[in-house]
Protein backbone atom coordinates (compact mmCIF):
# COMPACT_ATOMS: atom_id res chain seq x y z
CA UNK A 1 0.00 0.00 0.00
CA UNK A 2 1.10 3.41 -1.09
CA UNK A 3 0.54 7.08 -0.56
CA UNK A 4 2.12 8.38 -3.13
CA UNK A 5 -0.02 10.72 -5.33
CA UNK A 6 -2.64 10.72 -2.38
CA UNK A 7 -3.29 13.86 -0.93
CA UNK A 8 -2.86 13.39 3.27
CA UNK A 9 -0.63 15.13 5.97
CA UNK A 10 2.10 12.70 6.66
CA UNK A 11 0.73 12.66 10.65
CA UNK A 12 -2.75 11.59 8.83
CA UNK A 13 -0.91 8.90 7.09
CA UNK A 14 1.20 7.48 10.58
CA UNK A 15 -2.57 7.34 12.03
CA UNK A 16 -4.34 5.36 9.03
CA UNK A 17 -0.67 3.15 9.03
CA UNK A 18 -1.40 2.22 12.87
CA UNK A 19 -4.90 1.59 13.01
CA UNK A 20 -5.19 -0.38 10.37
CA UNK A 21 -1.94 -2.57 11.46
CA UNK A 22 -3.42 -2.39 15.42
CA UNK A 23 -7.31 -3.67 13.95
CA UNK A 24 -5.25 -6.63 11.81
CA UNK A 25 -2.99 -7.56 15.00
CA UNK A 26 -4.58 -6.79 17.54
CA UNK A 27 -1.64 -5.84 20.10
CA UNK A 28 -1.06 -4.71 23.31
CA UNK A 29 1.58 -2.54 22.13
CA UNK A 30 2.75 -1.21 18.52
CA UNK A 31 4.85 1.52 17.84
CA UNK A 32 5.64 2.68 14.00
CA UNK A 33 8.72 5.49 13.10
CA UNK A 34 7.95 7.49 9.32
CA UNK A 35 10.88 9.11 7.73
CA UNK A 36 10.02 10.92 5.07
CA UNK A 37 12.61 11.97 2.24
CA UNK A 38 13.87 15.31 2.37
CA UNK A 39 11.54 17.74 0.33
CA UNK A 40 12.76 21.12 0.02
CA UNK A 41 15.60 20.33 2.62
CA UNK A 42 13.58 19.02 5.20
CA UNK A 43 13.35 15.81 6.15
CA UNK A 44 10.91 14.61 8.48
CA UNK A 45 9.89 11.51 11.31
CA UNK A 46 6.36 10.73 12.40
CA UNK A 47 6.21 8.32 15.42
CA UNK A 48 3.15 6.96 16.71
CA UNK A 49 2.48 4.84 19.19
CA UNK A 50 -0.63 2.56 20.47
CA UNK A 51 -0.91 0.93 23.66
CA UNK A 52 -4.26 -0.82 24.86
Amino acid sequence: MGFTGVGIVQEHAANKIIKDLVNCCKPEEMSIELEYKVRGGIATKVSVTHKK
